[in-house]
């Protein structure tokens, strides 16, 4: 099964986010959710990655630790407009246990079919939240500054096997317009520069991964009364579309890894991890 990962702009604390959650926003999976109770009590899959374990493996996508500090680097600073370096020494995926089935589970609990009825009705797209990373006690260095008659370039690592159209290989290009770096070489004598270090410290999610609700549309004049009655399937009673009464008004849900994301995302593919948006 593919894995589509989006790498947050801002840390969260875990107590913010549910595997098995529904939300209606990938950027704000702390807000305008539903968490379905399935009375399946999974545990979930946690595995983790320590930086210094992972220096003694070939191949630069093997290390998580690594390539996570490297894409959260980079997409902080693609956000931020300024430099942006993230490291830590643990990286822990926790991963919700065989997704499909939790949601077959969730989609026959009346509450959760209402809740994706109401999201249809808005025009939402739904999601599930099926795993996350975290970092621990990561340290975060920031930095901005201007220049006065040079230009130059910053240069952000990143794991040289990612291929993207808009990443370089061996590194995200940034203009230094409002960036600065003691390590950036620059003709200009007349540099001002300010940088700030912290530490964001316990656990913090770093990125999300999620599956797409899809949604199939089928008439009731055509279905009968067996194949109306689906798990997957139920008769919605709004006047969808604006479509006459009978039209289209029995809607079909399974899920898909695609996210078809219309937005300024980037995807970074990775062959160990799955596809990540920055």
């Amino acid at each position: 099964m593919p894995q589509v990962n989006l790498i947050r702009h801002t840390f969260l604390p875990v107590e913010s986010i549910r595997l098995g959650r529904f939300v209606r926003n990938l950027d704000e999976p702390q807000s305008d959710y539903f968490d379905p109770d399935c009375g399946l009590h999974q545990e979930p899959i946690v595995k983790s990655h320590v930086h210094y374990d992972e220096l003694q493996q070939r191949g630069t996508d093997k290390s998580l630790t690594v390539l996570l500090t490297s894409l959260v680097s980079a997409s902080w600073t693609k956000r931020r407009k300024w430099y942006t370096q993230v490291t830590t020494d643990r990286v822990t995926t926790y991963q919700l246990d065989n997704s499909g089935a939790w949601f077959k589970a969730a989609i026959k609990i009346e509450a959760t079919r209402e809740w994706i009825t109401e999201s249809i009705d808005q025009g939402d797209d739904v999601y599930i939240v099926v795993g996350y990373y975290t970092m621990l006690d990561t340290q975060v260095v920031e930095g901005a500054g201007e220049e006065l008659g040079s230009s130059a370039q910053l240069v952000v690592p990143v794991t040289a096997s990612l291929a993207a159209a808009s990443i370089a290989a061996a590194g995200v290009m940034v203009p230094l317009d409002n960036v600065a770096d003691p390590g950036v070489s620059s003709n200009s004598v007349n540099q001002r520069a300010i940088r700030r270090r912290f530490v964001a410290t316990g656990e913090q999610i770093c990125a999300v991964q999620y599956r797409k609700v899809r949604f199939k549309w089928f008439s009731s004049r055509d279905l009968d009364k067996a194949l109306l009655e689906s798990e997957s399937r139920w008769k919605m009673y709004s006047n969808v579309r604006g479509q006459e009464v009978g039209t289209n008004d029995v809607v079909e849900v399974d899920l898909q890894d695609d996210l078809e994301l219309e937005s300024d995302h980037e995807k970074v593919p990775s062959e160990t991890y799955g596809d990540f948006l920055l």
